[in-house]
């Protein structure tokens, strides 16, 4: 599985947070990342996903976005 990568928005927090989902060693992953200039921070991280929609579900519910969180366009 190569990386997917989603953009998840949360303009009343003003900042862009990009979800990824990805596998390493046969687990399934994901993680929310927050824009800090020019480099990537990690928010948070979760693995053993049984389908990558379960961590598409996960990354859209994460309190780091808040209930503003949107799949950018």
């Amino acid at each position: 599985m190569e990386n997917n990568l989603i953009v998840l928005e949360a303009p009343a927090l003003g900042g862009t947070y990009i979800g990824r989902v990805y596998a390493l060693g046969g687990v399934l992953r994901a993680e929310v990342l927050r824009e800090r200039g020019s480099h990537l921070e990690v928010v948070t991280k979760r693995s053993r996903f049984p389908t990558v929609d379960a961590a598409y579900a996960w990354l859209r519910e994460q309190p780091a976005l808040g209930q503003h969180a949107r799949l950018a366009a």
